[in-house]
């Protein structure tokens, strides 16, 4: 698919034009209506489950096939086949989908090795290591396919996530070149610190 400006809701101007773009010419994001993309618009369960599996579909050259039922049953039943989410995991997929949950499904998508390191993360300030995310958040900063919210890297992990946002995190998992270079700021403990001092 060819994008020649279909979408009205996204200008030439917009920091996340050139992702929606690849995004939908790549098959893995379609618009919310007809010649609306919705940027600033949540992603569902739902949504998140269709373009991860969209993503490992297109990598492995394996096809989705149509159920019957609802619009994305033939995306979960794909996505429970290939491991990019378990049974009983989700018990509803009209919700938010939650950043954490949507960067965890980029990266079951995917293989391991696609990941590759490029930067020396030490820690995501704001992800507990004892969650049980936080080794494939990890994995993603350190491939430089999300690098949090803040100039610290807070990522926010059980925030709801935009649309625009989605489209630039799923064009850095399908495009290593896209990935992010990027040094975090050193200085985000000692902030913490001093925060939990002052407000102590």
């Amino acid at each position: 698919m060819t994008y020649n400006g279909n979408f009205s809701d996204v200008k030439d101007t917009s920091w996340y034009a050139e992702n929606v773009k690849t995004a939908y010419e790549l098959g893995f994001m379609n618009g919310k209506s007809e010649g609306m993309f919705d940027p600033s618009g949540n992603v569902t369960v739902a949504e998140g489950i269709t373009m991860a599996s969209r993503v490992h579909a297109i990598y492995n050259g394996k096809e989705i096939a149509k159920t019957e039922g609802k619009w994305y049953d033939m995306y979960v039943q794909y996505a429970l086949a290939n491991g990019i989410i378990s049974e009983g995991q989700y018990t509803n997929y009209d919700r938010n989908i939650m950043r954490y949950e949507m960067a965890v499904m980029f990266a079951d998508s995917m293989p391991e090795s696609y990941f590759a390191a490029k930067n020396d993360v030490k820690a995501i300030p704001d992800v507990d290591p004892a969650e049980v995310y936080h080794d494939k958040l990890m994995m993603l900063y350190k491939a430089g396919v999300v690098m949090g919210s803040t100039e610290y890297g807070d990522f926010l992990a059980t925030n709801s996530i935009k649309r625009s946002e989605t489209a630039a995190i799923i064009n850095r998992v399908a495009l290593p070149e896209n990935r992010l270079a990027k040094t975090l700021d050193f200085l985000s403990e000692l902030s913490k610190d001093f925060q939990i001092i002052i407000l102590s």
